[in-house]
């Protein structure tokens, strides 16, 4: 066979999360919510800072007086998680990144 009938070759890997612009045929990006919108607890699709390219569920464990969230990794270790600014281009909401593939 060739190397593309092999699962680890790199075609064969979901790539859940790009900074590029969507190819024809994928749905686009899910509209960013307000920054006011997310509530502690409240669970999303998050971008793992360590692997760019991967998309995890996530919970939001506390909101900062300044509104920036720190995002959980569900499963995760604490050492993973991170704060970042609600309009941050790394959220999602849950079940972007399996919509996104189609």
């Amino acid at each position: 066979g060739s190397a593309y009938s092999t699962p680890t070759h790199p075609a064969h890997r979901p790539v859940f999360y790009s900074d590029s612009t969507a190819s024809p045929g994928f749905r686009s990006p899910a509209p960013v919510p307000q920054a006011g919108s997310f509530s502690i607890g409240q669970r999303l699709e998050a971008v793992d800072r360590a692997e760019p390219q991967t998309v995890c569920v996530s919970t939001i464990m506390e909101i900062s007086e300044k509104q920036q969230l720190l995002i959980h990794f569900d499963g995760g270790s604490n050492e993973s998680d991170y704060w970042c600014d609600p309009l941050s281009p790394d959220l999602h909401p849950v079940g972007w990144a399996a919509n996104s593939r189609q």
